[in-house]
C-alpha cells in the first residue's frame, strides 16, 4: 500500500512537472560531481511533506545523482579493508579478511556473501601454476570474482602467469550450480537473470543495476539482442591479470567491468512506451602494468637469491684455499 501510495503522489507531479525519462548532461556529472535529478528530487519532497513514511523506505544518502557521485576524493566509498599481512602465513598475504568489519557481506546469501579472495593491491609470492584459480574481492559488486587460469604470460623479459574471467563470474547458477547464490529474489524464483549480468541492486541502495563484462563479453546473446552497437570481443573486454610467480607482484592488470540498467515499468508513468531491457549505461576499465625500467628492477631482484647463493660458494671457496695455503705455509715454517 505505501509503495503505490507514493507511485501515485509521484506520478501526478511527474505529470504536472513534465518530467521526462531522458537527460542531457555531462559524462563528469553522469559520473563523478552528480546531476539534480528530478524525479529523485521529487522522491525526497514526497518523504519530506509525509514524515510518517521517511523510517518505511530506504532513501539514498545523496540528494543528486551520479554514478560514481561522492567516490572522488573520498578515503570511504570502497568500504574499509582489512587483509592479511602474510605474518602468520604467506599464504594470507593481501588476502581479504573483513570488509567493513565483517566476513560476510549482507547483499548475497551463502559462498556468494562470504569476504574472500585478494584485496587486488597485494598478492602472496610463490604462485604455482597447478593453482587453477586465484580470487578477487571487489567493493564494487559487493562480492568475489573467481578468474580462471590462463597459462604463461611474459612482460619486458620477465615470466609470469595469467589468469582471466570467464563466464563463472555472472552466470547465475545456470552452468555453475555454486553461483546460484547471486540471485538475490527468492531461492524459489531464481535464477532470475540469463547468464552474463549480475545483480548488484541490493547493494547499490536498491538501484536496478546490473554488472557484467563490457559488451555484454561471455553473456547471453539475448542481451547483446536486445540493444544495438554491441560488439564483444577478446581483445577488447577480456578481465585478465597477470602475476610473476616468485615475488606476486603484478605484471599487468586489465580490470573491466560494464554497469547496466535493468529498466521496467516499476509502475511509473515516465516508463510507458519504454520497452523492458537491460540498458547499457556505462562501462570502465582500471588497468596497471609494469613498466621497462621496473622490469629491469624485478629481474634484479629475482637473480639476488642465486648472487647470493654464488657468493656464498665463492667466499666457501676462498676460505678453503686461504686455510690451505696458511696450513701449507705454517708446515713449511716450522719445517726450516
Amino acid at each position: 500500500f505505501l509503495l503505490g501510495f507514493i507511485d501515485l503522489i509521484i506520478n501526478s507531479n511527474i505529470e504536472e512537472m513534465e518530467i521526462s525519462p531522458l537527460y542531457k548532461v555531462t559524462a563528469s556529472e553522469i559520473l563523478f560531481e552528480g546531476y539534480d535529478d528530478k524525479l529523485l528530487t521529487n522522491l525526497l519532497d514526497v518523504v519530506a511533506n509525509n514524515p510518517g513514511i521517511a523510517d518505511q523506505i530506504d532513501l539514498p544518502p545523496f540528494d543528486r545523482f551520479g554514478w560514481f557521485y561522492g567516490r572522488n576524493e573520498s578515503e570511504l566509498y570502497d568500504g574499509n579493508f582489512t587483509i592479511g599481512t602474510g605474518v602468520d602465513a604467506l599464504d594470507n598475504l593481501g588476502m581479504m579478511r573483513l570488509w567493513n568489519g565483517l566476513d560476510r557481506t549482507p547483499y548475497y546469501r551463502d559462498e556468494c556473501g562470504r569476504v574472500v579472495g585478494s584485496s587486488g593491491e597485494l598478492w602472496p609470492p610463490y604462485q604455482e601454476p597447478e593453482r587453477p584459480n586465484v580470487t578477487v574481492f571487489s567493493s564494487d559488486i559487493c562480492s568475489a570474482m573467481t578468474l580462471e587460469f590462463d597459462g604463461a604470460f611474459s612482460l619486458h623479459g620477465v615470466d609470469g602467469f595469467k589468469w582471466k574471467g570467464n563466464d563463472r563470474p555472472f552466470d547465475n547458477g545456470h552452468n555453475y550450480a555454486e553461483t546460484s547464490c547471486q540471485c538475490t529474489a527468492a531461492e524459489e524464483e531464481c535464477p532470475v537473470l540469463a547468464p552474463g549480468t549480475m545483480d548488484v541492486s541490493s547493494c547499490k541502495l536498491g538501484a536496478p543495476a546490473t554488472v557484467s563484462y563490457p559488451h555484454y563479453y561471455l553473456a547471453h546473446p539475448s542481451y547483446r539482442d536486445a540493444v544495438e552497437g554491441m560488439t564483444p570481443s577478446k581483445a577488447d573486454h577480456e578481465f585478465m591479470m597477470a602475476l610473476e610467480p616468485t615475488t606476486g607482484i603484478p605484471l599487468a592488470v586489465k580490470a573491466q567491468l560494464q554497469v547496466n540498467l535493468d529498466v521496467k515499468q516499476y509502475g511509473l508513468t515516465i516508463f510507458e512506451g519504454i520497452p523492458n531491457v537491460m540498458l547499457p549505461v556505462l562501462w570502465f576499465r582500471q588497468t596497471a602494468q609494469l613498466t621497462e625500467e621496473l622490469a629491469g628492477d624485478l629481474k634484479l631482484l629475482l637473480i639476488l637469491p642465486n648472487i647470493g647463493v654464488y657468493v656464498a660458494i665463492a667466499l666457501g671457496v676462498v676460505g678453503v684455499v686461504s686455510f690451505a695455503v696458511s696450513l701449507y705455509c705454517s708446515l713449511k715454517v716450522w719445517k726450516d
